[in-house]
């Protein structure tokens, strides 16, 4: 995957399928303004821009024709020009696309989804539509990784986790990157479909970290098909 950049705006286009994600160009704060802002320097029609109000919650939302704005943590549609949008300062954005189904997705990933299994309710929806996943793709954005994603000790002793904290100086870290992988290989996704940009919010000074400066500004991830 080649991801090209245009003035804040780190993307990626094949076939019908336009996905990507912003630096610090764009605030995060006013959701439909960006995203439309982004559409005209990208020369992107579209129809509908749709988001959610993030809950850290394990919700998938199926956005439907009326819907603008909904509660939950994951979107995903069918629809053609519907841009589906994310928030996030640290928290992962999972991007799903399948070429066969035309089915896409985003995900919004802290601990605390992973740990209330949103990767879970969001293949059920996706297996809804009857997918091979060898058509299947899946692009990890942005976010903490285990360099950076620092938790208490009492957090590394967590067993639902167990196999994704590692030790490092007498401080331990989460492998959130790591545990999404595995959930959804573990599920028949190829390993050669999971793709990922290696980016981590806390190390690129491009990318808002709520952990390095406490910012309510998130980056964007968005994902539309035409």
């Amino acid at each position: 995957m080649r991801i090209s950049y245009k003035k804040g705006i780190y993307f990626f286009e094949d076939r019908n399928l336009l996905l990507g994600f912003t630096d610090r160009s764009f605030q995060g704060l006013d959701v439909e303004e960006d995203i439309k802002k982004i559409a005209s320097l990208l020369k992107i029609e579209f129809k509908k821009i749709t988001f959610l109000h993030q809950l850290h919650s394990p919700k998938v939302v199926l956005a439907t024709k009326r819907g603008r704005v909904y509660q939950g943590d994951s979107l995903l549609t069918k629809e053609r020009l519907r841009f589906l949008v994310i928030r996030t300062a640290d928290c992962i954005p999972l991007f799903f696309y399948d070429y066969k189904s035309r089915v896409i997705g985003l995900i919004h990933l802290g601990w605390r989804p992973a740990y209330k299994r949103i990767i879970d309710n969001f293949l059920r929806v996706v297996g809804s539509f009857n997918l091979d996943y060898a058509n299947s793709y899946l692009l990890v954005g942005p976010g903490l990784r285990r360099c950076c994603f620092e938790v208490k000790k009492d957090f590394a002793g967590f067993e639902f986790f167990k196999r994704f904290i590692y030790k490092r100086k007498e401080k331990f870290f989460l492998d959130l990157v790591g545990f999404a992988k595995e959930s959804f290989l573990r599920e028949g996704f190829k390993k050669v479909n999971i793709l990922d940009t290696q980016l981590c919010s806390r190390c690129f000074l491009s990318f808002f970290s709520f952990r390095r400066e406490n910012t309510e500004k998130r980056t964007l991830s968005f994902i539309i098909q035409r």
